[in-house]
């Protein structure tokens, strides 16, 4: 720790170093937010199927389909059920 912080008091040196810890987390907090920012710039509104949007996203700005279903604020079920028909109600 001498040679990294070298010339600063301990304490000094430990408010530095917490100091850039809370700038690191800062900026991954700022990272998500463009990438969340992006996704919604990316997501067209007016499909009518509601996984259109999220698979358009996932194809065109390669991130998961949870985090595209985050930012947009689709339930990622929604996507994936398929209704099955009632062998019963057939006939």
């Amino acid at each position: 720790m001498e040679q990294k912080y070298g010339g600063l008091r301990v304490d000094q040196a430990k408010r530095l170093k917490s100091l850039e810890q809370e700038n690191l987390r800062l900026k991954r907090i700022v990272a998500d937010q463009a990438v969340d920012l992006s996704i919604l710039k990316k997501s067209p509104r007016d499909t009518a199927e509601p996984g259109a949007a999220v698979r358009h996203v996932v194809t065109v700005l390669h991130v998961s389909e949870r985090r595209t279903c985050r930012a947009i604020g689709q339930v990622r079920s929604n996507d994936r059920y398929v209704p099955q028909p009632d062998p019963s109600q057939e006939r």
